[in-house]
């Protein structure tokens, strides 16, 4: 299982039985090297890609006119073009795949929304669930995340079977 967050920095990882891959978010030549890679060596069942929105409100200028701003502006554009990025890999390697929303894969996990930019609950909870991933740095939440997205899956997935 494949677990993506195709945040502006983003990260991906594998989960296999006792194996796992984290990897950041170098480039799309890259990922699909490494997504290659992992489809000859493992039996790969499915993606989840985390879904997120771009927050984007209505604004008034002095002149009247309502225009939307994006909160984030550059971020969202990258975060979107990675979004789009990942849908078309996975979709020309056959590898099948869904979005889930934060919600859906942290309330599996309890875990809560960050309250400040330095809080990083899913990285705490994914080096206390798999102490050999390379999840040394803060920097490393977003592969932390993707692990997690991966794990939610294989176990949504697990679940089903008889």
């Amino acid at each position: 299982f494949i677990g993506i967050d195709p945040g502006g920095s983003g990260a991906f990882s594998l989960v296999y039985k006792r194996e796992i891959d984290v990897r950041d978010w170098v480039s799309l030549d890259d990922a699909v090297n490494v997504l290659e890679t992992w489809l000859m060596l493992y039996p790969v069942h499915s993606a989840a890609i985390e879904e997120v929105h771009a927050r984007v409100y209505l604004k008034r200028g002095a002149n009247g006119k309502v225009t939307a701003q994006s909160q984030k502006g550059s971020s969202n554009f990258k975060f979107g073009m990675n979004f789009g990025m990942w849908q078309g890999a996975l979709k020309a390697l056959g590898v099948p795949y869904e979005l889930v929303p934060p919600s859906v894969w942290m309330g599996s996990y309890n875990l809560r929304k960050k309250i400040s930019k330095s809080d990083k609950p899913a990285l705490d909870l994914a080096r206390v669930q798999y102490p050999g991933a390379d999840l040394k740095f803060q920097k490393h939440h977003d592969r932390a995340e993707s692990l997690l997205i991966a794990a939610w899956l294989r176990d949504k997935h697990t679940l089903k079977l008889p």
